[in-house]
C-alpha cells in the first residue's frame, strides 16, 4: 500500500485536485508515514513526505493537515540523528501553530523537546517535557495516551541526567498505566519496558534485568519477528545485561560481540549507518571489544556504563567506540573491528 501510494503521488499531479482533495491525500501520507516511524523505517515516510510536497504546497503550509506532516518530518529527521534541523522545524511549527489556534499542539511541544534531548540539551529537554506534562494533565479532554508518552520520554531523560532512581520509579508507573490503559501486549507497553531494561544496562545494573528482557525479547520476536528493529533492539540489551552480570565470562563477551556485530550489519543495511540504533550498537560493540581485549591481557575490566552517576560531574557519556568521536564518524572504524572480530 505504501510503495503503491509513493507511485501514484509521483504520477498524478496536485494540480489535478482540488484543496479538500489534496487535505484528504495529506492526512493518509501523514498516517501513513507515522506508521513507518513506529517501524523504526524513518526513510521510507520521509519518501514518502517528499513525493506529497506538491500537495502539501498547494494547500498551504498553515493547513491543520499540513500541520501534522510537517510534525511527522521532524519527528523522522529527529530519530535519523538530525535533532539541529528537526528542532528548527519544529520551532517554525510551533509559531504557527500559536498564529492558527493560539497556542501548540502539545504533540508539538513533545516533538520539540525530545529534539532538544537528543540533542544533548539534557536539562532544557526534560525540564520542558515537566512542564508538558503538568499542562497536558490539566487539559479538559485528557489524552492519556499522549500523557504517558510524555512522562516515558521524559523518564528516559531523567535517568540520562543521571537521576536513576527517579527515572526508575517512574518508568515502572509508565508500565504500570500501560498495561491498565493500553493492555500487555501493547507495543508501548512493551516499549516502556525495553527502555527501563536499557535504562539498567546503561547505568551497569543489566543483570537486575536479565529476566525482564528474556521475556521481552520473546514477545517481540513472536509478534514481530526475530528481524524486527525491536527484537533486535531488545536481544542486543539482553546480551549487554547477560555481560554486565558475568563480566569476566568469556564466552558470554565472545557471545555478545558477535550478535552485536550481526545487528549491526542488519541494521547498517536495512536503515542506513546513520540510524541511531546502528550509532547506538557500534558504541555498544566498541565497549564489548574494549571489555574482550582487557580480559585477554588480565586488565581491569573497563566501565560498562553509558550515563552519568551523580557526584561524577553529570557528563553525558559519549556513546561512540572511541572517546572524543561523534558516533557517525566513528561508523567506518566501528564496521572495521566487526569484520576484525
Amino acid at each position: 500500500m505504501i510503495a503503491r501510494l509513493g507511485l501514484l503521488l509521483r504520477q498524478v499531479p496536485a494540480g489535478a485536485f482540488d484543496a479538500e482533495s489534496s487535505a484528504m491525500v495529506l492526512a493518509t501520507v501523514g498516517h501513513m508515514s507515522r506508521v513507518l516511524i513506529a517501524e523504526r523505517d524513518e526513510r521510507a515516510a520521509l519518501r514518502l513526505i517528499r513525493a506529497a510536497c506538491p500537495h502539501l504546497v498547494r494547500l498551504g503550509s498553515r493547513h491543520p493537515v499540513a500541520f501534522m506532516v510537517r510534525r511527522t518530518r521532524a519527528e523522522a529527521l529527529c530519530e535519523m540523528g538530525d535533532h539541529g534541523r528537526a528542532e528548527t522545524l519544529v520551532r517554525d511549527l510551533m509559531a504557527d501553530e500559536e498564529r492558527v489556534f493560539g497556542g501548540a499542539d502539545p504533540r508539538t511541544g513533545l516533538a520539540l523537546f525530545w529534539a532538544l534531548g537528543r540533542g544533548g540539551h539534557l536539562e532544557q529537554a526534560e525540564t520542558g517535557l515537566g512542564a508538558l506534562e503538568a499542562s497536558t494533565v490539566g487539559m479538559r479532554d485528557l489524552d492519556k495516551q499522549l500523557l504517558l508518552h510524555i512522562q516515558c520520554r521524559r523518564s528516559w531523560l531523567l535517568g540520562q541526567r543521571g537521576r536513576i532512581d527517579e527515572a526508575e520509579n517512574r518508568y515502572l508507573d509508565v508500565i504500570t498505566n500501560r498495561s491498565r490503559v493500553l493492555g500487555l501486549d501493547h507495543s508501548d507497553t512493551r516499549d516502556a519496558q525495553h527502555s527501563y531494561g536499557k535504562l539498567r544496562v546503561y547505568a551497569g545494573d543489566g543483570s537486575s534485568v536479565v529476566k525482564l528482557l528474556t521475556s521481552l525479547a520473546n514477545e517481540r520476536g513472536q509478534a514481530h519477528g526475530d528481524d524486527h528493529f525491536d527484537t533486535l533492539e531488545t536481544v542486543k540489551y539482553l546480551h549487554l545485561a547477560q555481560v554486565q552480570a558475568q563480566p569476566g565470562d568469556r564466552r558470554g563477551v565472545k557471545n555478545a560481540i558477535d550478535e552485536l556485530g550481526r545487528i549491526l550489519s542488519f541494521q547498517d543495511t536495512r536503515y542506513g549507518p546513520g540510524n541511531l540504533g546502528s550509532c547506538d550498537t557500534a558504541g555498544w560493540l566498541g565497549r564489548m571489544l574494549r571489555l574482550r581485549e582487557a580480559l585477554d591481557c588480565r586488565e581491569p575490566i573497563p566501565d560498562l556504563r553509558q550515563i552519568p552517576i551523580p557526584g561524577e560531574g553529570h557528563r553525558q557519556t559519549d556513546p561512540s567506540p572511541f572517546p572524543g568521536r561523534a558516533s557517525r564518524s566513528a561508523r567506518p572504524v566501528s564496521a572495521e573491528l566487526v569484520r576484525s572480530s
